[in-house]
């Protein structure tokens, strides 16, 4: 057996055990649901920034409006006044005129990233001590405001995030984009926890207390970077606070588009994660990746003289045995947790092969296109417009 066999046969192994573990992560974290104290209830001040519309995006902002909730405040924002979102807040605010709606149309600057500098000028119009904030993508029930502020019941948490699922799919592409959203990343947040403590955040929901947003700089202090989320939670956690990760499970409303911009939106997040955390993203391909490692070793086997046929066998064997792992803890996230009943499995393993390409050419340059600006990104996550 050779040193390239024995290092694809570990691969594997190691990927095999690697599902099976995040699977039992995910599933022991969700049975522990947080409790909702409906005596807590602090007033909120919810920050959405947007740019553009996008699909689904006037049921995804009402589902705000319709919170079991007693005080809270909402407050949309825009840098452009001929952005078309305007129209839709319009129609919420009519909508819902017993609802606490602000909208901000400002286009002052603070720094590159132009999220951020939306949400600085909307930052000034927040009336209360909780500040959240969320993507104009996400959809949410009507728990979801006590879900999150429960945990703050703990003076020593300073931030409450949320992880996400993918669920309205257009295409055979957003659904491709959903399987690495909610067959990948999910479960990899879950296995995370176990061996470190959080100390960054996911942009899908974000609370904070202002009087730590004002200790860490405010927004102003994200202003360069491209993954704000993961640095709010960063300095949050840096300066002393617990991060706290909610059961609460937000959902992302995609939006149908091609496979080039599908690739694109995944290189650059790819780019991003290789930047904010280095060495795990490097080793992270040799977990998740068992689908090549067992495809190089099938065809090394069965393509190549010096293949036995006991070293077939075990070829085959790997392959079933990673496959069948794989698409079971697939289709139990999808029934348990994504709600997503219709997954394509055979789409499963051209997901992860794509997912590799894309880990490849991650480490081909540090530039990158966003919002139709082009940028350099820096070691850390910051980056410097080309």
């Amino acid at each position: 057996m050779t040193i390239l066999e024995i290092f694809l046969i570990t691969c594997i192994v190691i990927s095999i055990a690697y599902y099976l573990f995040s699977i039992y992560c995910t599933i022991s974290f969700f049975n522990k649901q947080t409790e909702i104290d409906d005596n807590y209830l602090p007033p909120i001040s919810i920050l959405k920034p947007l740019n553009g519309i996008e699909d689904g995006i006037y049921e995804n902002f009402t589902s705000y409006c319709k919170q079991d909730y007693p005080v809270y405040q909402i407050v949309f924002g825009v840098k452009d006044s001929k952005d078309p979102a305007i129209d839709v807040v319009k129609k919420v605010i009519d909508a819902f005129p017993q609802k606490d709606i602000e909208l901000v149309i400002c286009n002052d600057v603070v720094g590159i990233n132009p999220k951020i500098n939306n949400l600085n000028n909307m930052y000034k119009k927040a009336k209360y001590d909780i500040i959240l904030t969320n993507d104009c993508d996400t959809r949410v029930n009507g728990n979801y405001l006590k879900k999150i502020v429960s945990p703050f019941r703990d003076k020593s948490v300073g931030l409450v995030t949320c992880a996400y699922r993918e669920n309205v799919l257009n295409n055979i592409v957003s659904r491709l984009e959903s399987i690495f959203i909610n067959h990948d990343f999910l479960p990899s947040i879950m296995l995370a926890r176990k061996f470190e403590e959080l100390s960054y955040a996911f942009g899908v929901t974000i609370a904070t207390r202002r009087g730590i947003m004002d200790k860490i700089g405010g927004f102003a202090e994200l202003a360069d970077y491209l993954a704000e989320d993961f640095h709010l939670g960063k300095k949050v956690f840096e300066a002393g606070h617990k991060l706290f990760l909610s059961d609460y499970i937000v959902d992302v409303i995609s939006e149908k588009m091609g496979f080039t911009d599908y690739f694109k939106h995944q290189l650059r997040w790819s780019k991003t994660i290789k930047a904010c955390r280095p060495m795990g993203y490097f080793f992270s391909a040799f977990f998740k990746y068992g689908i090549v490692s067992s495809l190089v070793y099938l065809l090394i086997c069965f393509c190549f003289p010096t293949g036995t046929s006991s070293a077939q066998a075990l070829s085959v064997t790997l392959f079933i045995t990673f496959l069948s792992v794989r698409i079971i803890s697939a289709s139990i996230i999808s029934y348990k947790f994504t709600k997503d009943r219709k997954i394509m499995l055979l789409l499963l393993p051209i997901s992860d092969i794509i997912s590799f390409i894309i880990w490849c050419t991650s480490f081909l340059g540090n530039k990158i296109t966003w919002r139709g600006s082009r940028f350099l990104l820096k070691k850390g996550g910051m980056i410097e417009e080309i």
